[in-house]
């Protein structure tokens, strides 16, 4: 069975011409193994390919292809939780921390300033205590999403816990000026 054959019969007319170009090194007696997605699938696929060696002389192969697009799905939003506020989608402290070490780095590379504010949000508690912890979670949302769509890119605005944001503001010229632009929001 030819490699063209192989591919219409597992695939049809969705097959990712990337792993088919690996599949000669099974004439040569040599694994494969590739991970690919079909996007007109809408799936993540594992292929593991063996050649059955006859002596000398590839005889067969053996093919396990195994559809993984869950458990990727599982581990990105791992990932995502691991570095992500579950409430507002925010970075998580971890996050932030890591992308303060990287700021470090690159203004002492770059001889560039950064600027780190701290928000808490003022009488949040009494929010909380007078109309409900789901109202307080809106709120929350609402001002996560209003503090990240006002951000230049390269700037970063992180939920520590309760109503606390710390706002990490890159390659600042003039601290007091480049803080009004980032939180023209706040006027």
């Amino acid at each position: 069975v030819s490699t063209s054959n192989c591919q219409e019969l597992i695939f049809g007319d969705v097959a990712p011409p990337e792993v088919w170009a690996s599949i000669p090194s099974l004439a040569e007696g040599q694994h494969v193994h590739a991970e690919f997605e079909l996007p007109a699938l809408g799936a993540t696929f594992e292929l593991s390919a063996t050649p059955v060696l006859g002596g000398a002389d590839p005889v067969g192969v053996v093919v396990v292809l195994r559809d993984v697009t869950e458990t990727r799905r599982a581990q990105q939003q791992i990932q995502r939780l691991a570095f992500h506020d579950a409430l507002t989608g925010l970075p998580n402290r971890p996050l932030l921390m890591e992308r303060m070490q990287q700021a470090l780095v690159i203004a002492a590379r770059q001889k560039q300033r950064f600027g780190v504010l701290f928000l808490d949000l003022d009488r949040f508690k009494y929010i909380n205590d007078t109309y409900g912890h789901a109202c307080g979670d809106d709120l929350l949302k609402q001002v996560a999403a209003q503090m990240a769509a006002c951000l230049r890119e390269s700037d970063t605005v992180a939920r520590l816990g309760g109503d606390e944001f710390v706002l990490l503001a890159l390659d600042l010229k003039q601290a007091q000026d480049d803080f009004r632009d980032v939180l023209s929001w706040a006027e």
